[in-house]
């Protein structure tokens, strides 16, 4: 299929979507139901697909592309009935939505000229984001199959890949191009959601909100870049991608263990530095790799303007709204679950902020609804998932072990054990957002000093404000000054002015941001690393949302209050212009170097780029892809994480189909994947051993043990283009014809390198 058929198929499919998301649309939002148009495609993705899915679930009943389709056509009917009989479209409405579909098309279209540069599913982790995203295209059940764990299902945040893959199916579009697809798709959706937000919480300045929102949450890019330009000059931009600014932009903050000494002095335990991930979404959209931080971004936006939307309408939220913002809310755990307890958070925290309008009763109702609905549901997902927690009794301290909930507790939660974050790597990551909020608190908190001398109900705050300074200075954690100073102003905004007005919603948005930042100063999730690197790369991920919506709204307001001020209208320009200078030096930079300073435009296929290196897997990859069965299994010798670099990466035939093998990369990811799954995790290594023994000394047993369908040799098998990292080292020995064909195997392709025997 080509390039632009392909294009007009999944843009027509998505059209699709924004049509039976749309009326739901209206109906979540209240009295913000004019704004749904920008959150239409996200929403409708997610109803079309959700009632196959959750039969498929919890049943035998088939996931099938036409049962998507009927999905989509069942729900639009439905609620268009609804919606046309108690709406009347006006023209703000009807603006709202020719705004919206023109956004989504210039964002969509940016993003696939920029995609076409770099289309290879190649390099970090790639390959296994396609390899989820090709179960999903494959499934006929959920949760999909495991594609490098044979006979087992995806134990992992999977939604984004299955919504893909479903928009892929309907679409009729296979992994190479639907993976790049779905990074264009999310990026358009992204940047028209947000701006959706933006008009949501500031109406009055809505037009500069949203323009900056989608500048500073989805295009811009941290204070990495231009603090390198300062430092190196061109030598900045000349480096390669990988050294330079590109990577580097996402490894900021260093966790400087310090280094264990035996009573004699000599060293028992050396000092370590991790280096832990500090992502943006302009770095994962340029760097590519469909994880789903990035793949649930514009869902994680739609339940950040529901929260908004609910704290500030005139009456409280109605059960039907309610309903819906458990649905949406309680998605985040199967999109991406460390996303689930901030935003599912704030909803809660919106309903609760309706007390001043009802009595506890309503409110504990209402709460007590969207979590219900969360839980029914995405019920299929909580019982098949087991969260990838990695904590035993050791990460718990003695006091506390076989103690009830704080025992379980301390093994889920760690605690800080290195030095804390620094001032100038917490500016480096969000230096831009920080300054432009902290101006609109400075501006919006005048009063403040005088309402200090003069109530006593404020003295708190001053006291409060002393000791975060001692504990800060005591503690050694800058941040804590950082975030708490105008995190104070913040919470007298709120106090003050409510988040119904501009000012406590910007106030509220810091705040959230400033506490998560300051949890992750002193906690961390256990997972399969043991240290904070993961806390901290979905957690600031969130906090970057927040700030920069925040950071939007704070400019908006600054230029609206300010207008008639001839002086401050000179400095919010200058503002404005060294934002945009500053927020593009990373984007602009990193794309010229990634794309190779856009020298050829590639295309969509992302498994093309394999015929360069070899023909012959090329071939074999497509053989697979057309001819195996649903629900069988290939054989393909377990390589190395990630590399080779720049050459075909292992395990590509399970990666790039989505028939699952025995055991891929080595069961690295795997490990990880099933840290809270004992028993499965204990069968990686036999696994591995057992199907790199295969090919040296072939076992019907092993046929069928994990039955195997389709055996794979090919170049890796033969020891080709490894990489010098690679463990795996000697060439596999080709099964004997003869031998597979008593077996009930016969070659049933072969080309060059490439030969495939199937099961008979």
């Amino acid at each position: 299929m080509s390039d632009f058929e392909a294009v007009v198929r999944w843009y027509l499919v998505l059209a699709v979507a924004a049509a039976v998301g749309l009326p739901i649309g209206i109906f979540l939002f209240g009295n913000a139901w004019r704004r749904a148009p920008w959150f239409a495609r996200p929403i409708g993705m997610l109803s079309l697909f959700f009632p196959t899915w959750y039969l498929s679930g919890i049943s035998s009943f088939p996931f099938t592309t036409i049962g998507l389709w009927i999905s989509a056509a069942a729900i639009a009917a439905i609620a268009w009935f609804f919606v046309v009989k108690r709406v009347s479209f006006d023209r703000n409405f009807l603006i709202n939505l020719a705004s919206a579909e023109v956004a989504t098309l210039i964002a969509f279209l940016g993003a696939l000229w920029l995609r076409g540069f770099t289309p290879d599913i190649l390099n970090t982790e790639k390959p296994m984001d396609a390899a989820f995203l090709a179960a999903s295209i494959r499934a006929d059940s959920m949760p999909p199959l495991d594609p490098w764990m044979s006979g087992e299902t995806i134990n992992y945040y999977y939604l984004g890949y299955a919504l893909h893959g479903a928009i892929a199916r309907m679409s009729g579009i296979t992994l190479g191009q639907a993976f790049n697809l779905a990074l264009i798709s999310t990026t358009a959706m992204a940047i028209v959601a947000i701006m959706g937000a933006a008009l949501v919480a500031l109406p009055r300045w809505g037009k500069i909100a949203a323009a900056a929102s989608a500048f500073l949450v989805i295009i811009a890019g941290n204070m990495v870049g231009p603090v390198d330009v300062l430092k190196n000059g061109k030598a900045a931009w000349d480096i390669d991608w990988w050294r330079g600014m590109g990577w580097n932009a996402s490894r900021v903050v260093y966790d400087n263990v310090p280094a264990v000494l035996n009573p004699d002095g000599t060293v028992k335990v050396p000092a370590i530095s991790i280096q832990t991930i500090n992502e943006f979404p302009a770095f994962s959209i340029i760097l590519g790799d469909f994880h789903p931080h990035l793949s649930a971004l514009p869902f994680v936006i739609v339940a950040l303007a529901l929260a908004i939307g609910i704290a500030r309408q005139p009456r409280i939220a109605g059960y039907a709204q309610i309903v819906g913002a458990g649905w949406i809310g309680g998605a985040l755990y199967a999109l991406n679950s460390w996303d689930l307890p901030t935003y599912f958070g704030l909803i809660a925290l919106a309903l609760l902020w309706n007390l001043r309008k009802t009595g506890w009763r309503q409110i504990a109702i209402r709460i007590a609804l969207l979590c219900a609905t969360a839980l029914v549901a995405w019920l299929p997902f909580l019982i098949s998932f087991t969260p990838p927690l990695a904590g035993d009794s050791s990460t718990v301290p003695s006091a506390f072990r076989g103690v009830p909930i704080l025992d379980t507790i301390f093994r889920i939660i760690g605690t800080n054990s290195w030095e804390y974050t620094s001032a100038g790597e917490f500016l480096k990551i969000f230096g831009l957002p920080y300054v432009l909020i902290c101006m609109a608190l400075v501006v919006a908190a005048r009063r403040l000093p005088a309402e200090l001398q003069e109530s006593k109900a404020m003295r708190p705050i001053a006291v409060a404000l002393v000791l975060l300074v001692l504990v800060a200075l005591l503690a050694n954690a800058p941040v804590l000054i950082l975030v708490g100073l105008p995190g104070a102003v913040a919470a007298w905004l709120i106090a003050r002015y409510s988040i119904e007005r501009t000012e406590g919603l910007i106030g509220s948005l810091f705040l959230a941001g400033a506490i998560l930042i300051t949890l992750t100063e002193f906690f961390f999730i256990q997972d399969h690393f043991h240290n904070r690197m993961n806390t901290l790369f979905k957690v600031y991920y969130q906090v970057w949302l927040l700030w920069g919506l925040g950071a939007a709204l704070s400019l908006a307001w600054l230029i609206g209050t300010m207008r008639k001020r001839v002086a401050a209208q000179s400095v919010l320009a200058v503002v404005v212009a060294a934002s945009l200078v500053l927020g593009l030096v990373y984007p602009v930079t990193s794309s010229i170097r990634w794309s190779n300073e856009f020298a050829e435009w590639r295309g969509l296929d992302g498994i093309a780029y394999v015929g360069n290196f070899s023909e012959d897997e090329l071939a074999g990859i497509n053989w697979i892809e057309n001819n195996a069965r649903k629900g069988s299994t290939l054989l393909e010798a377990p390589g190395c994480s990630y590399q080779p670099i720049s050459r075909i990466p292992f395990d590509h035939v399970s990666a790039f189909t989505g028939v699952p093998t025995v055991m891929g990369w080595f069961g690295s990811h795997e490990s990880l994947w099933r840290s809270g799954e004992t028993d499965l995790k204990a069968q990686i290594q036999p696994r591995i051993e057992a199907a790199q023994g295969f090919f040296q000394s072939p076992s019907v047993e092993f046929l069928d043990k994990y039955g195997i369908d389709y055996v794979y040799y090919g170049i890796y098998e033969q020891g080709e283009g490894q990489s010098p990292q690679c463990e795996m080292a000697e060439p596999l020995p080709r099964p004997d014809d003869k031998w597979m064909a008593d077996h009930g195997f016969t070659v049933a392709f072969q080309q060059g390198a490439v030969t495939i025997w199937a099961r008979t």
